[in-house]
């Protein structure tokens, strides 16, 4: 598995520009992003650059999110708690 290189910017506007820098046609896509914060920018960012695969013509995508989730503890157990909004 190979790394593709892109180039991510934005127009005067504020949007996000997206340049893949490597042919992904006919080729399975992995996406790697955090949900870290800015957690908007992270995921526009995300999208756009599935859309950028998708128009290239890459047959298959998978989207991978690592999302840290945060541990509270309730009496002796440790419940996970995230927010969904």
């Amino acid at each position: 598995m190979r790394l593709c290189p892109c180039q991510i910017d934005r127009f005067p506007d504020g949007e996000v520009a997206v340049q893949l820098l490597a042919p992904v046609r006919h080729k399975t896509v992995f996406l790697v992003q955090p949900t870290s914060p800015p957690v908007n920018d992270h995921l526009i960012k995300l999208l756009v650059l599935a859309d950028a695969c998708r128009r290239a013509v890459a047959p298959a995508g998978a989207l991978v999110s690592a999302s840290l989730v945060q541990g509270e503890h309730h009496g002796n157990t440790l419940c996970s708690s995230h927010g969904s909004g």
